[in-house]
């Protein structure tokens, strides 16, 4: 039981810090509703990301993702808002992560210290990683928060934090481009809530990361 209180305990700690910090929610309620009936683009990493003119969407409201930093000098392009879930990404690239000014930035609490250069255009939100956890109700049990300044849902990828954003910030329509079916899993994978390692077309190398695959 200890490991488990443990991990309980962390999380109402993290929450507390987070409730009753009341600055960090009170900045995330200023985009409620901010861009209700206007439309947007998600952004995945998938290959098919290689074939669209990502400048021509410089003009549009979009939601980068992890490795989405690359194509400012590979390709100009600049996200409107920029989100990371991946604690393994996000310690492999900290230092250019937290180099991104031209995006509104949006992080896991628990990942604050990551971040050298908080700007404020930078936002830490309380994320439910019961998900991820067996030994908790949550587990494999991923949750939509309509609500994300009092908790973001863990989904096993980090476009369904984007969408969440997407809808709290009320755009309608939302647009998925990038979000390919066709990627080939390793051999061996297991494929329910297990590490397996990927490679994404914006990475200038083909070092993999692992990232959680839900069934």
């Amino acid at each position: 039981m200890r490991p488990v209180f443990s991990s309980i305990s962390k999380r109402v700690r993290r929450q507390w810090r987070y409730q009753f910090g009341g600055r960090r929610r009170a900045q995330v309620r200023q985009f409620r509703d901010m861009h209700r009936g206007q439309h947007c683009f998600v952004l995945g990493n998938g290959p098919s990301l290689n074939a669209v003119d990502l400048v021509r969407l410089n003009r549009e409201y979009t939601f980068g993702v992890n490795g989405i930093h690359l194509a400012r000098e590979d390709k100009g392009f600049e996200p409107t808002y920029y989100v990371v879930e991946d604690n393994l990404y996000l310690e492999q690239h900290a230092e250019e992560i937290s180099q991104i000014d031209y995006a509104i930035r949006f992080f896991p609490e628990r990942f604050s210290d990551f971040i050298s250069r908080p700007c404020e255009d930078t936002y830490f939100l309380l994320w439910d990683w019961d998900v991820y956890n067996s030994k908790l109700s949550g587990y494999r049990n991923p949750t939509f928060s309509t609500d994300v300044e009092q908790r973001m849902g863990a989904g096993g990828s980090i476009i369904f934090n984007a969408l969440q954003l997407a809808y709290y910030m009320g755009f309608d329509p939302v647009y998925l481009v990038g979000m390919d079916h066709t990627s080939v899993i390793p051999p061996g994978a297991v494929h329910i809530l297990s590490l397996i390692h990927i490679s994404e077309p914006t990475r200038r190398t083909p070092i993999s990361y692992a990232v959680f695959c839900l069934k």
